[in-house]
């Protein structure tokens, strides 16, 4: 936009310095003052059908003017609007659930529209320009730029609407039936009817160190696994007590409470998902050199979407976090929840360098 509003001003500039020149060899007598103040807007509001070429012309490049000006403040107008939602998403999580999802789709719509503003302000800035400088058009370059941003438009349209996603959680380990697991499933029932939460669909249990709950998909041993599904680590099941466990349960189910629930089916999937998406959008443009430059406007812009909710979620999420512990913390009472809460901190660490030691010993043909 400032390339062409700078191209379309000096143009302008020039015509109206050309012309006055032009009245003051063929009217040496006319009033200095009304000659210096005459431009091509003032002439062709009183030109014949003569000028007609110059008028239409300079009236492209007014319009040029225009739309460079217009295109620069939506551009400003779409950034601030996003830094603005995420602001505001910051204190209140309702907001983070409407607007987050539909405000990915406005942002590449407003993308999309930007980037074909801009290409048709370029063409014309090289049209218009050369015309009136070299009386010559290199149309090769106007044909690439015109090219190049239906490329773009294609690129940011296909992406755009494949980037807002689920994410699918993939673990090792297996979903235990309630037949298989009695008293597990017993327990985690309980603790969900005390809390007043929804009761998960599915309870998976793999060797990862770490307790979580979800709705979006988990794909494990066992298959693919829909609705609620808790998962719970097996290594860090044996270093904790009974009560320590069910207030671990009680604070995974505490998001399964209230608006919690709809922040894990509606919006916690999905801002996941879009980041390993964009991750990938990123990998495709850095893979292929034409299209990184058309999907760049995109990309920045999405990533910086991402970055003004991201303060949002990680403050309502520490927030749901409390809030959890202190569901925890009611289930199995304040001191077997603090002691499982050191136990997962001081034991999660520890399972990387196991990890690593049974592939060193695997690789020598032994068991760890």
């Amino acid at each position: 936009p400032l390339i062409a509003f700078g191209v379309s001003e000096g143009i302008q500039a020039y015509s109206d310095s050309q012309l006055r020149a032009a009245i003051r060899q063929h009217a040496p007598d006319a009033d200095p003052i009304k000659v210096a103040a005459m431009t091509v807007d003032i002439f062709c509001e009183q030109a014949n059908a003569q000028a007609q070429r110059l008028c239409n012309n300079h009236w492209w490049l007014n319009v040029m003017s225009t739309a460079a000006l217009g295109s620069g403040l939506a551009g400003l107008v779409l950034l601030g609007t996003i830094w603005a939602a995420g602001r505001i998403a910051r204190d209140n999580r309702t907001i983070l659930l409407h607007l987050f999802k539909p405000g990915l789709y406005l942002t590449g719509c407003a993308l999309i529209g930007l980037v074909v503003v801009h290409a048709g302000l370029a063409m014309a800035a090289i049209y218009l320009g050369e015309s009136a400088l070299i009386q010559r058009v290199h149309v090769g370059v106007v044909f690439a730029i015109g090219l190049g941003a239906a490329i773009g438009v294609v690129a940011i349209a296909g992406n755009t609407f494949s980037l807002v996603q689920t994410i699918r959680t993939m673990v090792i380990g297996k979903a235990l039936t309630r037949s298989e697991a009695p008293e597990l499933w017993t327990q985690v029932d309980a603790i969900a009817t005390r809390l007043g939460a929804l009761h998960p669909d599915h309870i998976v249990v793999g060797l990862n160190p770490n307790f979580f709950v979800t709705e979006a998909e988990v794909v494990c041993l066992s298959g693919t696994c829909g609705g609620r599904t808790l998962y719970c680590s097996l290594p860090l099941m044996r270093l904790l007590s009974k009560p320590e466990l069910q207030g671990i349960i009680g604070h995974e189910l505490g998001h399964f409470k209230g608006l919690d629930t709809e922040y894990s089916r509606r919006f916690y999937p999905i801002y996941r998902g879009t980041i390993g998406a964009l991750a990938s959008l990123e990998g495709v443009g850095a893979a292929d050199g034409a299209k990184a430059i058309a999907l760049l406007p995109a990309i920045v812009i999405f990533e910086y979407f991402l970055e003004c909710f991201a303060a949002a979620e990680h403050k309502i999420g520490r927030e749901r976090e409390l809030i959890a512990d202190k569901e925890g913390a009611a289930v199995s009472g304040q001191q077997p929840f603090s002691a499982a809460l050191v136990k997962l901190h001081a034991f999660a660490g520890v399972w990387e360098r196991i990890q690593q030691a049974t592939i060193e010993a695997l690789r020598m043909g032994r068991v760890y």
